[in-house]
């Protein structure tokens, strides 16, 4: 087990993998290179911390359902995601622009 990390088995693949990372006020300060290998994260909580880093470092996780990454210096346009299936999104206090589409 590693602390803040909350993994998953898949049945249909026979595979353990990340579903979840609350890493909030943890003191963590630098950037995020890429969540690109954690394909099913489904929730991600980073609250509170010193996080540098363009918002487009969401965009592969197209099974996410949290983003919580409020009081951070995350930056850009908002990552292009599928918000319909999103249940909590959470980025205040950060430098973030755009708006949420939900039709198709």
């Amino acid at each position: 087990r590693w602390y803040g990390v909350s993994c998953s088995y898949d049945d249909n693949y026979n595979e353990t993998y990340v579903s979840g990372i609350f890493l909030n006020s943890n003191n963590l300060k630098g950037t995020i290179d890429s969540l690109s290998g954690l394909s099913k994260l489904e929730a991600i909580d980073l609250t509170e911390n010193n996080i540098h880093n363009n918002m487009d470092v969401f965009s592969p996780l197209h099974h996410i359902r949290i983003i919580q990454i409020e009081d951070n210096r995350f930056y850009g346009s908002l990552p292009d995601l599928n918000y319909t299936r999103v249940q909590k999104f959470f980025i205040r206090n950060n430098e973030v622009s755009g708006l949420i589409e939900t039709n198709p």
